[in-house]
């Protein structure tokens, strides 16, 4: 199967279809003899989702070793299976941090025909980068964290607190909800990232904390208008890198509250 696919009936038909096939030349004499033993490699392919709180991945997974232990049964040599998981090893590999450097408010209604609130702002990345699976992958990105920064006196590094969206969602500090479109740093109109509800950001303090950015992103990102690619920082998941370059803790993606120190 291919790539971001979460379709069960997909898996279903793709491994009926190698059980088929599998069935016919070992049942076949003029077959048999030449393919039916040279015939024992399945390629089960990808699709698998980088997250395995995913709602589909229990079900695929199962739905899998169910087709696997179908087709061993009735083989009549021992088969080998394989498959791609890539996207499930690299998805959660990599946070992206943009920072907010262009704002805009715009007039806008909600539904009720009431002025809202609304704000377009500017990010270091955008679809002609990072967030190119967006357009290539089809990609659905989440509510990113935000990281407000404030400059410590003396010139020395700043420090800020990461919100993440369960904690925006919650309203642990009742802060205002906003909608805010996401835009890349290009002059191109197509480069949105997309719509989200955010606390008002500012210029050159906020930034936004994206997680699960390890699957398809740098792998096709660009250089359009001469922006250039995020730096890259590693990390141990055991003991935070704590350099003078964005880092977080092996857990910061999951509190509701952490310390990011940056440059």
């Amino acid at each position: 199967m291919g790539s971001g696919c979460t379709d069960l009936a997909a898996f279903n038909k793709a491994m009926g279809d190698a059980k088929t096939v599998l069935q016919h030349v070992q049942s076949e004499p003029k077959y048999a003899a030449s393919y039916a033993k040279s015939m024992y490699l399945i390629d089960i392919g990808g699709g698998y989702p980088g997250d395995a709180q995913h709602p589909s991945f229990k079900g695929m997974v199962d739905n899998i070793l169910r087709n696997v232990a179908d087709i061993n049964s009735m083989s009549q040599t021992k088969l080998q299976f394989i498959a791609e998981p890539g996207r499930y090893f690299a998805h959660g590999s990599t946070s992206l941090l943009t920072k907010v450097i262009g704002k805009n408010e715009v007039e806008a209604e909600d539904e009720n025909g009431v002025m809202v609130d609304k704000f377009r702002y500017f990010l270091t990345d955008g679809v002609y980068g990072s967030f190119n699976n967006i357009v290539y992958d089809h990609a659905k990105v989440s509510c990113p964290a935000v990281v407000h920064v404030s400059s410590l006196p003396g010139g020395g590094s700043s420090s800020g607190k990461v919100e993440t969206a369960e904690a925006q969602a919650a309203g642990e500090n009742e802060t205002k909800m906003c909608r805010s479109m996401l835009f890349g740093p290009t002059c191109d109109g197509f480069d949105l990232i997309g719509e989200f509800p955010l606390p008002e950001l500012e210029e050159e303090v906020s930034y936004l904390l994206w997680e699960g950015m390890g699957a398809y992103t740098q792998a096709a990102a660009s250089r359009f208008n001469g922006m250039p690619l995020p730096k890259k920082w590693y990390y141990s998941v055991s003991e935070p890198y704590t350099g003078a370059t964005p880092s977080t803790s092996s857990s910061a993606s999951h509190s509701k509250n952490k310390t990011v120190t940056l440059d």
